[in-house]
């Protein structure tokens, strides 16, 4: 009987007898068996392919180990400077504290004017009666309002001007200014000479022209219709006169003044009673020029 024993791509063989023992082997004998598999070439290979890629590993991580401790204090020497983003922290509404309500000293008397009213505007002027000046009529804007306002207040104080003015933008712009004397200013009978009475309405016009040199003062005298019209004529012609008098006794320059007469035309009030008769009797005073 013979018994093979591999060793690698070598058997052995040695030949057993019987079972009453085994022959001696003279030697050992080789056969090439085919079932004995040889080691394939490309098992080689790879192992020779995974050698050199771990190598190159080696290599490619020890180089950028290197760059990175070279770049490493030049980033450290230029460090980058990142701003935070300022974040603004309101407190809850309920914390805020509340401001004082500001405190505004009231620059007119009466309430503020309206603005664009119903129908036509109505020309603008200051009547001054009982020591008040009244501001009524329509004005283009709150700045030319304003500027009316300011040199009523320098005339005859804060307190002593009422303002009613209303804005209508449709009102061309302003550059005059129109003053009424309701108050009665009455002269004596078939005479043009002031009464003394008055002295305190001729001194506003006297206030007026030295603040203001541009300004012209043209006087409007006016009657009732009692009476001649001629002699009404001449008569109110005769009082805006003594009016101009007594500017230029007073050092203003009386070129600065258009006295005109109207009679008893241009009633603003019913000649038939004697309190409208008594409107009727009156001068009107247009400032030109007060608002430059």
């Amino acid at each position: 009987m013979r018994r093979l024993h591999m060793m690698g791509g070598t058997a052995r063989a040695r030949i057993v007898g019987p079972r009453t023992g085994a022959l001696p082997v003279l030697g050992p004998m080789r056969w090439s068996l085919p079932y004995a598999r040889k080691p394939r070439r490309h098992w080689a290979a790879a192992l020779v392919l995974l050698v050199v890629l771990a190598g190159l590993a080696a290599v490619l991580a020890a180089r950028r180990s290197d760059n990175s401790a070279q770049t490493a204090p030049a980033a450290q020497a230029t460090p980058a400077i990142v701003t935070a983003p300022s974040v603004v922290v309101r407190p809850p509404v309920s914390a805020r504290p509340t401001p004082a309500p500001a405190v505004v000293a009231p620059r007119r008397a009466t309430k503020p004017p309206k603005t664009t009213p119903a129908g036509p505007p109505v020309p603008h002027r200051a009547i001054y009666a009982d020591g008040k000046l009244y501001l009524v009529g329509s004005v283009p804007d709150q700045a030319t309002g304003r500027k009316l306002y300011d040199k009523a207040v320098a005339v005859v104080g804060v307190s002593n001007v009422i303002d009613r003015y209303t804005i209508d933008a449709r009102v061309p712009k302003i550059t005059d200014g129109r003053v009424i004397v309701a108050q009665r200013f009455v002269f004596p009978f078939a005479s043009a000479v002031l009464d003394p009475a008055y002295s305190n309405v001729l001194q506003l016009g006297y206030i007026v022209m030295t603040q203001n040199p541009q300004v012209t003062m043209v006087i409007n005298g006016y009657t009732d219709a009692t009476g001649d019209p001629n002699l009404n004529l001449l008569l109110s012609q005769a009082r805006a006169y003594a009016v101009v008098q007594y500017y230029a006794a007073r050092g203003i320059d009386p070129k600065r003044f258009v006295p005109i007469g109207h009679g008893q035309a241009d009633p603003v009030a019913s000649n038939d009673t004697d309190a409208g008769r008594a409107q009727n009797r009156r001068i009107d005073v247009t400032l030109l020029h007060l608002v430059g």
